[in-house]
């Protein structure tokens, strides 16, 4: 999937209903899917009514650089139940970019794509990572969230979080410094990534 587009459904499993998004009240079936789009702030999703809401969320790509590839973000999915008019918050990560020459910078993507520079090569490029897409009963990126992280579960290869609902990993960025040193982004999501 192209990064430049972050889809997050919330899947309503029992009901007809209404709601108001971005100030339009439009009618909602049962199994419609309500789309964000990037956005470079905190969304919000009012639960239209009490229900079973599936989630889908993806993380950014990662930049490419020199010719490599960034990575894809990772996917992620799960059900949640929602109480009538309970508010939840969608953070879409931001897609990584890269950049060339000495001393090339790239600041930061939103909600956790690491940034990169490249210099002290004959023709460096780097690319940052795409960030993280979030789905939270609390507002804020992930860095703001750590206090909600939860607790390890008894299997030790998750966390159970009663704020933090659900979140999709970033790809990393592509990176090329001369010759011999240079590589696609690692795909994020899985147990080893790619």
């Amino acid at each position: 999937m192209k990064n430049a587009i972050f889809k997050i459904a919330l899947e309503i499993t029992m009901f007809l209903m209404t709601f108001l998004l971005s100030s339009e009240v439009r009618a909602l079936s049962v199994g419609e899917k309500v789309d964000f789009a990037y956005k470079k702030a905190v969304q919000e999703f009012k639960a239209p009514a009490t229900g079973f809401y599936q989630l889908e969320v993806w993380g950014a790509q990662g930049g490419t650089s020199g010719g490599y590839a960034g990575g894809y973000g990772s996917y992620s999915t799960g059900v949640t139940f929602l109480n009538k008019n309970e508010t939840i918050y969608i953070v879409t990560g931001e897609a990584g970019t890269g950049c060339s020459g000495r001393s090339c910078i790239v600041q930061p993507k939103y909600n956790g794509g690491g940034g990169c520079r490249a210099y002290k090569s004959e023709s460096p490029t780097c690319a940052s990572g795409g960030g993280a897409t979030h789905i939270a009963k609390v507002s804020g990126v992930l860095s703001s969230l750590s206090q909600y992280k939860g607790t390890l579960s008894s299997s030790k290869d998750y966390y159970i979080s009663e704020a933090i609902l659900i979140v999709a990993a970033g790809g990393g960025g592509g990176a090329y410094t001369n010759g011999s040193n240079h590589g696609k982004g690692g795909h994020a999501g899985g147990y080893r990534g790619g």
